[in-house]
């Protein structure tokens, strides 16, 4: 059910990108109508919502006075899964009759709207679609947004938390807190610092790209995103990586085997994640890295830090890194942060 349920996902992202309609509404619909991929109507007509129309004819069981019975209909026939969602999102949006099921935000009532719309005439039909959802945790899938606040700083002392502790890099390896993890892949990396930071974003680089907006690379914070492709435009497996300022990001990558800290251009697409309110990185005065005079003693504890990170196996090179600080030296805070972390947890396991 999970693979057919991802895959409705990737469809309603490409069909509905801002979520006018709830995905959970939609996944859940798709899920009971077609029986998650496997009805005759759906593998033949590609129709996976019982949308009636022209091009295929079966028998059917409807719900009429009180009884189901079967009758044979004509069903409308897509030619691709994408084009039936494509079809359900635009039914929704701009069909009279469904004008109140737009910017729903509580899956209950989105089910109980379609209902009342004259989608489906069983009267268990809102309840069906409310244990669908219920049962496979597709609420997961809804955007909620302007409800989490998330104060970026968080998200970076994650990562480097768990730069600290050593973790590999492992395709599809994946972890919630408070577990810390042996293995994450990058997209498993990125969602855990932002569920520490209180903001939950889907597992995948696919769904993490449709969960954020592109911006400017001027316009880049601490927190925010980095692409290595458009998923629009180039197959194949991404890669992705939160950015850290100063041209800096830390991502957990499979050719470095772990979580890398680096100053990097192989992010060329940065995004932001949709449906959060970031709150300020708090430095000093709420100011983000702010290009402040760096003292020789400031220089002094940021230098400190690197060669106590590299003693405690967090780091290799270290002339490496502080000939970097030496170029970059508002980095000296972050890299004392890093390592008050790296001693608090132990160092490297």
């Amino acid at each position: 059910m999970k693979p057919f349920i991802n895959e409705i996902a990737r469809c309603i992202y490409i069909a509905d990108p801002e979520q006018k309609i709830l995905p959970s509404l939609i996944l859940a619909q798709a899920c009971l109508e077609s029986n998650y991929g496997k009805s005759k109507l759906a593998i033949e007509a590609k129709n996976l919502f019982g949308v009636k129309g022209k091009g295929y004819t079966i028998n059917t069981k409807e719900y009429l006075k009180n009884e189901y019975v079967t009758v044979k209909a004509e069903f409308q026939l897509y030619n691709s899964w994408q084009d039936s969602v494509n079809d359900q999102v635009r039914r929704f949006t701009k069909v009279s009759r469904y004008s109140k099921i737009p910017g729903i935000k509580d899956y209950k009532l989105a089910c109980n709207e379609v209902y009342k719309a004259g989608y489906a005439t069983d009267p268990r039909y809102p309840s069906k679609l409310i244990s669908v959802i219920e049962s496979n945790k597709l609420y997961e899938y809804d955007q909620k947004e302007g409800v989490v606040l998330v104060n970026r700083n968080k998200i970076i002392e994650a990562a480097l938390m768990l730069q600290s502790k050593n973790i590999k890099y492992k395709l599809g390896a994946k972890a919630m807190p408070p577990t810390i993890p042996k293995t994450l892949d990058c997209s498993g990396f990125v969602r855990y610092c932002y569920k520490i930071a209180g903001a939950d974003i889907q597992d995948g680089t696919w769904y993490q790209w449709h969960a954020s907006n592109s911006i400017k690379a001027s316009d880049l914070k601490l927190g925010d995103l980095g692409f290595k492709h458009d998923p629009e435009q180039e197959r194949g497996i991404n890669h992705i990586g939160i950015y850290m300022g100063d041209g800096k990001w830390i991502h957990c990558n499979a050719s470095r085997n772990g979580i890398t800290l680096e100053k990097t251009n192989i992010f060329p697409y940065a995004r932001r994640v949709k449906g959060i309110s970031f709150t300020n990185v708090k430095l000093e005065d709420g100011g983000e890295m702010e290009r402040k005079p760096v003292t020789e003693k400031d220089l002094s504890y940021g230098i400190a830090a690197i060669n106590n990170l590299a003693k405690l196996n967090i780091i290799n090179s270290p002339e490496r890194h502080i000939k970097d600080l030496r170029e970059y030296p508002w980095d000296w805070k972050m890299w004392v942060v890093q390592n008050n972390i790296a001693e608090k947890c132990g160092g490297a396991k």
